[in-house]
């Protein structure tokens, strides 16, 4: 039997007392099936298939096509936040900030008593041990 692409839809025999039923993870639910009792796997192997959209109610076709658009939502946007962040990295790389911040450490800790007065920092941490400023 030849795995669909698909990942997830709407299909026939997920469970043994369910007709049709929408499967997140076909592959995963191949893989509990493989767990089954020896005498089931090989009839819920060849029963459990995607539904034929084509064949279906428009209605019911619509509503199919929103669950594949909201399932696909999430992969998207993580894949957009992943590039989002690979760029942001790049950024900061190219700006090398920690050089810049580090070449003019005595400005900024200047800066830094001026704005931060009675700041217990002692150039490690804010909480220095007792006795110090």
């Amino acid at each position: 039997m030849s795995r669909p692409k698909r990942k997830s839809g709407l299909t026939w025999h997920r469970s043994h007392d369910e007709l049709v039923e929408w499967c997140w993870d076909y592959d995963g639910r191949l893989e509990a099936i493989e767990k089954k009792p020896p005498h089931e796997v090989p009839t819920r192997k060849r029963l459990f298939q995607f539904v034929s959209w084509p064949a279906m109610p428009e209605d019911v076709r619509k509503a199919l096509a929103a669950c594949d658009e909201a399932w696909a939502a999430p992969g998207q946007a993580r894949a957009a936040l992943s590039k989002a962040e690979a760029a942001r990295d790049k950024a900061w790389t190219a700006l090398a900030l920690d050089a810049v911040l580090q070449r003019h450490a005595t400005e900024i800790e200047a800066m830094h008593r001026v704005q931060c007065s009675n700041c217990p920092w002692d150039g490690r941490t804010m909480f220095p041990k007792e006795g110090k400023p």
